[in-house]
C-alpha cells in the first residue's frame, strides 16, 4: 500500500462527517473549518506536495480519485479542494547551492 492510498483510506473514513456537514455548507457557502482540519490530519493536502517540501509526491490520479471520493459525500467539499492540488503540484523545486571548486 502506498502513502497516498493510506491517505485515501483515511479520507474514506471521514465521508460520514462530510455528509453531516453538507447542509450547513450549503447555508454558509463555506467548507467548515472542521472538514479542512480533518483533511489536513488525513494528509490530503500533502498528496501532491513534492517530497523535498515534506509532501508525499503522490500520483495525480490518486489525488483526483480522492477528490472524487470526497465529492461523493459532499458535492462542494471535494471540488473546493481541486485548486489546492493544482497549486501544490506546481511547487518549485529548491535549488542546489552552487558547487565551488576545491581550494586545495
Amino acid at each position: 500500500m502506498t502513502a497516498t492510498s493510506d491517505v485515501k483510506e483515511r479520507v474514506r473514513q471521514l465521508l460520514p462527517n462530510f455528509r453531516e456537514r453538507a447542509a450547513e455548507l450549503e447555508k454558509t457557502r463555506r467548507v467548515s473549518d472542521e472538514s479542512i482540519q480533518e483533511l489536513r490530519e488525513a494528509g490530503f493536502f500533502r498528496m501532491l506536495q513534492p517530497a523535498v517540501f515534506g509532501g508525499l509526491e503522490g500520483d495525480p490520479v490518486d489525488f483526483y480519485e480522492t477528490v472524487k471520493l470526497i465529492s461523493s459525500a459532499c458535492g462542494s467539499t471535494g471540488p473546493a479542494q481541486r485548486p489546492v492540488g493544482l497549486l501544490l503540484g506546481q511547487c518549485p523545486r529548491p535549488r542546489r547551492p552552487a558547487r565551488r571548486p576545491d581550494p586545495r
